[in-house]
């Protein structure tokens, strides 16, 4: 079971604010409740953002100029969807934090994405 990832949240400090409130928290529960592996993504990919900071951060989502790209000719500023590139790091997140799950059901899984 997974969080829900962070949003490119800045402040006017520069520090990433969260807009999640206590569903992160819910779902980590829930998952306890049912014995189920859990990955905190949220607290996985607040880093993530953070290490980018406010500005580079902006590559982790779908932020395009007028005219960038085809499919947005007005541009794009989207705090909340991921850019390839933010997928492709979100998804290296949850594969290096599979691979640390000490659970035998998921060997196929783990044996798959080594």
């Amino acid at each position: 079971m997974f969080s829900s990832i962070a949003r490119r949240n800045f402040n006017e400090n520069g520090v990433l604010v969260g807009t999640h409130g206590d569903y992160p928290l819910e779902t980590r529960l829930v998952a306890q409740e049912y014995k189920v592996p859990f990955v905190d993504l949220e607290y996985y990919s607040e880093l993530l953002e953070a290490s980018y900071g406010s500005e580079k951060s902006k590559g982790l989502h779908l932020h395009f100029k007028p005219g960038e790209i085809p499919y947005y000719p007005e541009g794009k500023s989207d705090d909340t969807h991921l850019s390839k590139n933010g997928a492709l790091a979100i998804a290296g997140l949850a594969i290096d934090q599979i691979k640390l799950w000490n659970d035998d059901s998921l060997d196929k899984l783990k044996k798959a994405i080594k």
